[in-house]
């Protein structure tokens, strides 16, 4: 269950609950692979999103998103055309939600930094 985090500036950047259904669905696209228990729908993302606190540095990016999940042999052989894949439609996406409330500063950027680890997921009752 691949964990998104998205970080963004609040002075530049306007989250929107409406950016997490198609997050959710960049997300399984790009990563879903063939190996045993890697397949994966929008609805096995999880993403929250975090306002920049006023100690963090954040090195210039006005959004940063990481995502944490599952290391697959296939998910690996590829993962930087998959990170690629997730960039770009991320960069189309935050840009028809109008989510940049600054858009005439030409140096805004993101990046999205994908991390494989292994990994266990266990669901328990309340």
């Amino acid at each position: 269950m691949p964990q998104v985090t998205v970080r963004y500036d609040a002075r530049h950047v306007r989250a929107n609950h409406l950016l997490v259904k198609p997050i959710t669905k960049i997300v399984a696209d790009a990563l879903s692979c063939t190996d045993n228990g890697g397949s994966l729908m929008p609805r096995d993302i999880e993403v929250e999103f975090r306002p920049f606190g006023d100690i963090d540095e954040n090195n210039g990016y006005t959004i940063t998103v990481q995502i944490d999940a599952n290391e697959y042999p296939s998910r690996q052989a590829n993962l930087q055309e998959r990170n690629k894949t997730i960039a770009m439609a991320l960069q189309d996406l935050f840009k028809k939600a109008h989510v940049i409330l600054t858009p005439d500063v030409s140096n805004r950027k993101a990046f999205v930094w994908t991390r494989l680890m292994p990994a266990g997921f266990a669901e328990f009752n309340l």
